[in-house]
Order: structure tokens, then sequence, then C-alpha cells
């Protein structure tokens, strides 16, 4: 009888030793069959010294407001702008801020958008189609990034200028992203 629940222990351990190893590996990019094979340049935050990382800090409050003061207000002139190379440049988190920044680069073409990101949880190459939504909140007009893809966060883009495109969901507890024309 002891050698019979000695074997099953020790098959219950062999078997949840398992699981735990599968389960640390490290998951399949998910890539649309419109790009298979999007390319991004390395990561730019790597060994990065801000100690304001995980706040908003003045540069990248800066950045925002200049955004918004000259931000574009028509779907037409935002579409023709976002073609190209944006990168992750500021970053802030609402709630628990970390010590970690993301990285984040999108590509857009006229219909599809390519997005790698990586941060301490997540690293994911995908590829989408896009559009742009017009918004009407609190009799203030505004746009928003639209995909087919379940990945809110980090392309919840709201806020649309030359150089920069961003959204910042801090004052709920959310987070902030901010990408630079590169």
């Amino acid at each position: 009888m002891t050698s019979q629940l000695l074997t099953r222990t020790k098959l219950f351990l062999l078997v949840g030793l398992m699981l735990t190893v599968y389960s640390c590996e490290k998951p399949v990019e998910a890539l649309d069959t419109l790009n298979p094979h999007p390319v991004s340049p390395p990561c730019l935050f790597e060994g990065q010294e801000n100690s304001m990382d995980g706040y908003i800090d003045d540069t990248e409050r800066s950045w925002m407001m200049d955004c918004f003061s000259g931000s574009y207000q028509s779907v037409e002139e935002i579409k023709a702008s976002l073609l190209g190379d944006w990168e992750l440049v500021g970053f802030g988190e609402g709630w628990a801020p970390s010590l970690t920044q993301p990285c984040g680069h999108i590509t857009f073409d006229e219909t599809t958008l390519n997005f790698d990101f990586e941060n301490e949880f997540i690293d994911t190459t995908l590829a989408t189609s896009w559009t742009l939504d017009s918004t009407f909140s609190l009799n203030v007009k505004g746009f928003k990034l639209v995909t087919d893809i379940d990945f809110t966060d980090a392309l919840d883009l709201r806020v649309f200028c030359e150089e920069f495109i961003f959204h910042d969901a801090t004052p709920s507890d959310g987070n902030m992203y901010i990408y630079r024309r590169i």
C-alpha cells in the first residue's frame, strides 16, 4: 500500500514538474498571413538608465502637450501621416509603476500594420489590418486606431500628430504609450 502511494506521489510530482516547465516556454509569435515575417529594429530600451521608468517624466509630458496642440483633425490627415515606421519612446503606468521599459515598434502601410512588442510579460509580433474611427465624447471630437487583434493596451492610440502618436490612460489607472516616427 505504501509503495503504491509513493509511486503515485512520484508520478504526481513528475507530471506537475513537466506541466510547470511546459507552461514556461516562450509562446510562438502570432503572425497574420498578411506579412508572415515582420522585421523590427532591435530594442532601444535595453540598458536604459532612466530613473523615471514607469512614471511619465517631463520629456514625455512635453511630447504629449506638443502633440495635443498640433494634433491632426481629420481621418484623412491621420491615415496619410501614419504610413511608415514608429518606435515606442515613452511609457507610463497608472498603477504600480515597474522598473522595466517595454519595447515597441509599429509599421503602417495603407491597410496593414505590423506590431512588435516586448515587456517583462509579453514578447509578440503581430500583423493585422487597421482603420481609424472618429469618436465623440463630452463634446470633444477624437479619433481611435481600430485593429482586428485583441491587444488594446499598447495599440489603443487616440492622439495623432506629425512626430508622435499616443494614448494616455494613466488618469484611470491605465498605461500611456508614446510612439515617435522613425
